[in-house]
């Protein structure tokens, strides 16, 4: 039988075929085929009957190489083997396997001679030929020839998606779910096949495999099958295109269409995938500034309270004074320091800050309070106090500036109290030349009774006064020169000894071998000047202190994991490995103990003696031979066996040969020509549509069975066919009208609408429907709908705001509504207006009541004290007399 040669996709075994094992449970991968044998005889009836001599052979999927699999298929050759073109096959025809793939097949007259097959009337281009076919549906299966759709009654069709089978549907055999059955007309036969109502096998055809397509397996629909970017519900694209195939474009972008552009005369629309301006005015309409109004002087004029400042752009719609300001603060005269730069204010983080006239800088820094220092102060320089003498006002402490105290008015005794001193501070007093000290409660005591000022253990002379070097003593009496006589008088701090400040102790107290952190100490004697008098206080001062321990052993002992299975072979045969632990050793890393882990391996043996180590390796099987006729189906051949196993770590070759009976099954097997009787009469048309009837004539074949070549008488039967083309067949049908539709615009008020239209008339065998439509006009009233976006200019600059630290103002903005009229779109101007705020914390403000420079706190300017009557303010900070002039 002649034909084009058909690749095979994938090679697989049939169930009770002459070639393949009836218990396989499953089918090798296409990469993995392999000689499969019949195990014995097969009967008439298909049955397999046990050989003896027969040696029964399955192999492996993974003993068969590429080279062996390529070779087997040739040798099996009867019913059912697996093959790739006629010449694979005894009768000279390989065809397709409902399940995939392709079988050989066999002449045949009534019956096959293995079960899962058919014997039936195949076409060979004009001729008729009996086969056995496996069983199955072909429908929608790949097809090359109409032989490859396993009936006479199938045929190969072209459909949109490639070449399937369409499967008969004569005598009223029902088709598939979504086929119809409609005829085809082979040469001057009509021949009535199911085809698909798509037109195509594909679950869902997809050229540009986004997805969507033809098809119930689609996703959805697609209108552009060339652009992966349009579908059904794909998201819509600023690109002019109808990405979504809903047959609107650009739809659902915000602005689309509304006013833009510098002089406000273009629109919104798509250009290149995004939104642009389109029908600007352009460079046309543009003010020196690139603006479109006007901007009520010209770039270039003077300008300015200095005097020598000239008109430039602010921006495109208006002008600004530039050059005018002579300095950085805003005023004319030359600035003595840079607005910014660091100050000397005693906090470290000052700078210099423009004053309130624009004039001069002042130098502020955060935090600097009413007494010159950093800190937060907890009242106000002046606010009312209740003292401990009596009441009177928050004032600064002397060489205190982060200090405060409460000035009574009453003078304080020399140790800070209220009453009277029994006694003067710093006199001598007691034994060991101990002198009066003030004590917590405003009092004297006498300190030093015994009193070992200096640390030293002994009562001497340094105990009257510490800090003075025994050294030091001209008069050699024993006591320092500077202690000679009563206490040092001082009038400040400078006429007194230096601080002793001893040296820092060992660092300690630490928590645990690993902590850093800890504590050292030194003792310290401060001197102060006191009514006239040096006095001291002696006291122990600690702070933190740190060391480093990383690396230092913290007390855990090293661990060690159980050592791993022996592993690490090279090969199958391989003898000699290794095992594996952890280790972990513990030391002191950023203040804790660590561990830290490190591998430890050692070697390790096994015993591979007699192991396989290799797939045992199989020759060509040699030819089967020994048939003594075309119908003898008993010979033998032998192979080559190698297998392999280890031996002392080396994987060694062991060869052998083996030897099998073999057999062909020529059961069908063509062994003479075959005669035909003469047709009968066409007849058996079932309606007036119905175009297919049937005629038949007597078969005789010979074929081989069981050995032997017998003759099988048989019949055949085949379609004919009438022409019913364009019969009407049944009554026209039309639909509801559809909705209004096809406006041009969102106002447009003029539409059409339309509906559906079916005629009935035969086609190819059957009473098929028509589809077309018809038109006609409507209208609409769209008065006072909305027809764009409203349109907002922007918000104008917050403005009204009634003092330096208001925080709350107002701003406007354009508004433009659209709405349709008589059919056309219409815009209406109005404008709003709304609130607005400003965040004035912390800006610079006159507190004048309190004759200061404070800044604005929740919208107010804070006030503070005022200047103690009868003072008067000059200017922030200056509070004078009366009688003076500010300076």
């Amino acid at each position: 039988m002649a034909r084009p040669l058909l690749v095979v996709a994938l090679a697989f075994a049939l169930t009770n075929s002459a070639c393949g094992d009836p218990s396989a449970e499953s089918t090798p991968d296409a990469d993995e085929q392999f000689d499969i044998r019949p195990l014995g005889d097969t009967d008439t009836d298909g049955s397999a009957t046990e050989d003896p001599g027969a040696i029964d052979v399955i192999a492996d999927v993974e003993d068969v190489d590429e080279d062996e699999a390529s070779a087997d298929t040739g040798e099996c050759r009867s019913l059912g083997c697996p093959c790739e073109r006629d010449a694979d096959c005894d009768a000279d025809f390989c065809v397709r396997h409902p399940e995939g793939g392709m079988v050989c097949s066999e002449r045949c007259g009534e019956s096959c001679s293995i079960e899962g097959y058919e014997c039936r009337t195949l076409r060979d281009g004009a001729d008729l030929v009996r086969y056995c076919v496996p069983l199955g549906d072909p429908y929608c299966q790949p097809c090359a020839i109409d032989a490859d759709c396993l009936a006479t009654e199938n045929l190969c069709m072209t459909l949109a998606d490639g070449e399937f089978c369409a499967t008969g549907c004569g005598d009223g055999a029902a088709c598939p779910d979504a086929a119809s059955c409609v005829t085809v007309v082979v040469g001057d036969v009509r021949v009535p096949v199911c085809v698909p109502d798509s037109n195509q096998c594909a679950d869902c055809l997809d050229p540009d495999g986004d997805g969507r397509g033809t098809g119930p397996g689609c996703l959805g629909f697609d209108c552009d099958e060339g652009d992966t970017a349009v579908f059904e519900d794909a998201p819509e694209a600023c690109d002019g295109v109808d990405n979504d195939c809903d047959e609107a474009i650009d739809e659902g972008f915000d602005g689309l269409g509304e006013t833009c552009g510098v002089c406000d005369s273009g629109r919104l629309a798509c250009h290149e995938l995004a939104l642009a301006c389109v029908g600007d005015l352009g460079d046309g309409a543009l003010n020196e500034c690139g603006g479109c109004g006007d901007l009520g002087g010209a770039v270039g004029d003077a300008c300015g309270v200095c005097g020598h400042g000239a008109f430039a752009c602010g921006g495109p719609h208006s002008l600004t004074c530039e050059g005018d300001r002579a300095n950085a603060c805003g005023g004319c005269d030359e600035l003595r320091n840079a607005p910014g730069g660091a100050c000397d204010a005693g906090c470290g983080s000052d700078t210099w800050t423009c004053s309130l006239s624009g004039e001069t800088t002042i130098c502020l820094g955060e935090g600097t309070n009413s007494c010159g220092g950093c800190a937060t102060l907890p009242a106000f320089v002046g606010d009312p106090c209740t003292g401990d003498c009596g009441d009177g006002t928050w004032a600064c402490v002397d060489g205190a500036p982060d200090e405060l105290q409460c000035d009574d008015g009453i003078d304080e005794n020399a140790c800070g109290g209220c009453a009277s001193l029994g006694a003067t501070p710093g006199d001598d007093c007691g034994a060991c030349a101990a002198v009066w000290t003030c004590d917590d409660d405003g009092d004297v005591a006498c300190i030093g009774d015994p009193t070992d000022s200096d640390g030293d253990t002994v009562c001497d002379a340094d105990d009257a006064c510490p800090g003075f070097d025994d050294r030091d003593d001209a008069d050699a009496d024993g006591i320092p020169d500077a202690c000679d006589g009563p206490t040092p008088e001082c009038e400040t701090r400078e006429g007194c000894p230096d601080d002793i400040v001893g040296d820092w102790g060992a660092c300690g107290d630490f928590s645990s071998p690993c902590d850093e952190t800890g504590t050292r100490e030194r003792s310290v004697t401060r001197f102060a000047c006191d009514d006239g008098a040096c006095v001291f206080t002696s006291s122990t001062e600690p702070e933190a202190c740190d060391r480093n321990t990383d690396g230092d052993a913290c007390g855990a002992e090293t661990t060690y994991t159980e050592w791993s299975g022996c592993g690490g072979f090279d090969g199958t045969c391989d003898e000699t490995g290794i095992q594996r632990r952890t280790r972990t050793d513990f030391a002191c890393a950023d203040a804790s103990c660590t561990g830290t882990d490190t591998g430890e391996s050692q070697a390790c043996a096994r015993d591979t003696d007699g192991t396989t180590c290799d797939t045992t390796a199989h020759g060509d099987w040699s030819a089967c031979a020994g048939y003594s006729s075309t119908c003898d189906e008993t010979g033998t051949h032998s192979r080559d066996v190698t297998t392999y196993s280890c031996n002392a770590g080396s994987c060694d070759a062991s060869p052998s040969s083996e030897e099998e009976a073999c057999a062909r099954d020529t059961d069908g097997t063509t062994c003479d020509t075959t005669t035909y009787g003469t047709w009968g009469a066409c007849g058996g048309y079932s309606s007036t549509c119905d175009e297919t009837g049937t005629r038949s004539r007597d078969v005789t074949t010979y074929s081989c069975n069981t050995g032997a070549c017998a003759a099988l008488p048989s019949s055949e039967d085949e379609a004919c066919a009438r022409d019913t083309d364009g019969t009407i067949c049944d009554t026209t049908t039309y639909g509801d009208w559809s909705a209004c539709g096809g406006y041009s615009s969102t106002c447009d008020e003029t539409g059409t609408r339309s509906r559906d239209v079916t005629s009935y008339s035969c086609n190819t065998g059957s009473c098929d429907a028509t589809p077309s439509s018809e038109g006609e006009g409507c209208v609409r009233d769209t008065d006072g709908d909305t027809c764009n976006v409203t349109s907002y200019g922007p918000w104008g600059t917050c403005g009204g705001f009634e003092s330096t630290c208001d925080e709350t103002g107002s701003h406007s903005r354009d508004r433009t509504d659209w709405n349709c009229a008589s059919g056309s779109c219409s815009d209406t101007a109005s404008s709003e207006r709304d609130s607005c705020t400003r965040d004035t914390d912390g800006a610079l403000c006159v507190d004048w009541a309190g004759c200061r420079i404070t800044s604005c706190s929740r919208g107010v300017c804070p006030v503070g004290s005022s200047c103690s009557f009868p003072g008067r303010c000059c200017e922030p900070g200056i509070c004078i007399d009366p009688d003076q002039f500010c300076p």
